[in-house]
């Protein structure tokens, strides 16, 4: 059973990560928060537990487990790295819930997030629990990732008010799969390039046989005007929609609220992104959105994209500065090229997370 994840919060995974405690804890290369204090009780702070914990596993090869049966409440908090080895496995069998109180909340905005995993290579988090970030939660994102590489997030069910999952700046590996999003806005790379003075840079991104349900977007890529650095090898495969909002857009002018940012021409170079397989439908007419800087995206690919309305309106594609090719796709996107598919069935993908 996937992690379940019913997500009105942050939850960053950044990678680095090390530390080391005595010997002492856990039973044949398995650890558990019980193990270091934790209540479990959905009343007591279990945060310093959390902290512990992850400093013992980060030290070891062992698994830490959440374990079933228990509610954790904990406070937004850092997991550091580097860790020692290279696989770190969080298994989440329990629930973890969020602080029921702003004031619970403490430094988050400082933090930037709830559950902040920095720099960690190699983390894999699993099992059948509940992360649960509450609905009255500063934030709504559920899955960040960023500096991040060997990432692997599947079998899981996220619904947000905002991204369920965003790749962000120094990400690459990352493979998404068998994850469903809604309500929430979608899948997303970004957004990437919000400081002007240092490079954002992603690549070799993998979204797999993903459904996006009633949500505002489905795959997306956002980076800032005037934004410097690359988003290139980025790959959206089997993704399957109901009612969408807007099922594909790449858009280079995105403009956050920021009054002193400066309004310039995006400087994120977007190339080799790879849109297959998608069927399903789509709430908006405007149903494919490719909105390019002055540097243009290059190498997009779509194949077999077959998106129908939900309203009984006619759909459509815009396009702004995006070169590449474009097969069974409809609707139509004439700024792509339309040659012969080299696929007129799509085959799955294999990823090497290595």
């Amino acid at each position: 059973m996937g992690l379940r994840s019913l997500l009105h919060s942050v939850v960053f995974l950044w990678i680095i990560a090390s530390f080391s405690f005595g010997n002492g804890y856990g039973q044949n290369g398995t650890l558990s928060v019980l193990d270091f204090g934790a209540h479990g009780d959905g009343v007591a702070d279990d945060t310093q537990a959390f902290i512990n914990a992850w400093n013992k596993l980060c030290s070891t090869s062992q698994l830490l487990k959440i374990p079933a049966g228990k509610t954790f409440v904990v406070k937004p908090f850092e997991l550091l790295g580097p860790c020692k080895f290279s696989s770190v496995i969080l298994q989440i069998d329990g629930n973890i819930v969020a602080p029921s109180t702003l004031k619970g909340w403490g430094d988050v905005c400082k933090l930037g997030c709830w559950l902040c995993f920095r720099n960690v290579k190699g983390l894999i988090i699993k099992g059948g629990g509940l992360i649960n970030g509450k609905e009255n939660s500063p934030n709504t994102d559920g899955i960040d990732i960023s500096l991040s590489s060997q990432v692997t997030i599947q079998d899981s069910v996220i619904r947000t008010g905002d991204d369920c999952v965003a790749i962000k700046g120094g990400s690459s590996f990352v493979n998404v799969t068998h994850v469903t999003c809604g309500p929430g806005h979608g899948f997303s790379l970004g957004s990437l390039g919000q400081d002007p003075t240092t490079e954002d840079k992603v690549e070799h991104i993998y979204f797999q046989n993903c459904n996006c349900e009633r949500t505002m977007y489905c795959a997306r890529i956002k980076t800032y005007m005037g934004g410097v650095g690359y988003a290139r090898e980025i790959f959206f495969r089997g993704m399957t929609l109901v009612q969408s909002r807007n099922p594909i857009l790449i858009d280079q002018h995105y403009v956050a609220v920021a009054a002193n940012f400066p309004a310039k021409n995006g400087g994120v170079k977007v190339s080799e992104v790879e849109f297959i397989g998608f069927t399903g439908t789509s709430s908006s007419e405007e149903a494919i959105t490719l909105d390019c800087s002055d540097l243009g995206c290059s190498n997009i690919l779509m194949d077999h994209v077959i998106l129908t309305s939900a309203t009984g309106k006619p759909l459509r594609s815009v396009c702004r500065k995006a070169t590449g090719r474009a097969t069974f796709t409809k609707p139509l996107v004439p700024c792509l090229s339309g040659k012969q598919s080299l696929s007129p069935t799509i085959a799955p993908i294999s990823v090497d997370m290595h």
